[in-house]
C-alpha cells in the first residue's frame, strides 16, 4: 500500500514556519561536559555526568554541581551553555571554560502498526513525521494511514490531533515538526481487527472443545 497517495503529482505546500528551535522542559535529562576547567572541577562534572546526569524538575529547576539550582524550562541548549559559563566564570571556579549541553532523552514514541514501535531518538531541534515513520521500520500491511493520532504534551494538558498520511493533512506545521515526547499511535484496520477478533472466537471453540472431551472423559 503508498503513502501520501491523493498528492498530485507536482506541487507545493507551503510551511508558515520553520522547526521550532528544541527548549528544555521538565523530564529531560542533561548532562553538562566542560573542558578547560581545573582538574577538581572536571573531575565534579565527569562524576555527574556518569552518575545519569540531571533532571528538570516539574517546575524547570535542574541542580548541578557546584552552581546549585538552575531555572532551564524554556531556555535552548545554547542559553543554557553561556549561562553555565557565565556563572563558572563569575564564582571564579574557571577562567575561560567551555561547556556542552546535551539532552540525552530526547525523543518521541511511534505506538501501534509500524514495524519497529517504540521510542525514537533525535538529535538537534526535532524530528519531522516522515523520518520518524522510516526510523520505525514503515507502516505494517495492516496500518490504518487515514486516522493517526498525535499526542503532545502542552503546559496544562494533553493536545491530540488526528490526520491523513494519504492528504496534505500530513504536512500541516502541527504535524509535520514533531516536539520532544510527542506521541504518535497508528491504529490496525479493519481486517487486522476481523482477523483478531475471529482468532479469539477460534480459540475459543477450540478452548470449549477441549473442556468438553475433558468432562465427558472424566464421567466415564
Amino acid at each position: 500500500m503508498s503513502n501520501f497517495n491523493q498528492l498530485k503529482n507536482d506541487g507545493f505546500i507551503k510551511l508558515d514556519t520553520i522547526q521550532a528551535v528544541f527548549k528544555i522542559s521538565p523530564g529531560d535529562i542533561i548532562k553538562v561536559n566542560v573542558s578547560n576547567v581545573d582538574i577538581q572541577t572536571l573531575s565534579i562534572y565527569t562524576n555527574f555526568n556518569n552518575s545519569g546526569g540531571g533532571l528538570v524538575n516539574q517546575l524547570g529547576f535542574l541542580q548541578l554541581p557546584t552552581l546549585g539550582s538552575l531555572m532551564v524550562k524554556g531556555k535552548t541548549e545554547f542559553e543554557l551553555k553561556s549561562e553555565i559559563e557565565k556563572m563558572l566564570k563569575e564564582q571564579l571556579i574557571a577562567v575561560s571554560p567551555f561547556i556542552e549541553i546535551e539532552v540525552i532523552n530526547k525523543g518521541i514514541s511511534v505506538l501501534g502498526e509500524v514495524n519497529r514501535p517504540g521510542r525514537l531518538a533525535f538529535q538537534g531541534n526535532g524530528i519531522t513525521f516522515p523520518e520518524a515513520l522510516a526510523l520505525a521500520g514503515d507502516f505494517t500491511s495492516f496500518a490504518k494511514r487515514n486516522n493517526i493520532l498525535l499526542i503532545r504534551k502542552e503546559e496544562n494538558g494533553l493536545k491530540y490531533m488526528r490526520f491523513n498520511i494519504n492528504d496534505s493533512s500530513a504536512f500541516s506545521n502541527q504535524v509535520y515538526f514533531l516536539k520532544q515526547n510527542d506521541i504518535i499511535y497508528i491504529e490496525p484496520n479493519a481486517a487486522k481487527v476481523f482477523t483478531a477478533s475471529q482468532s479469539r472466537a477460534i480459540l475459543g471453540f477450540i478452548t470449549g472443545l477441549v473442556s468438553l472431551f475433558l468432562i465427558v472423559t472424566t464421567l466415564r
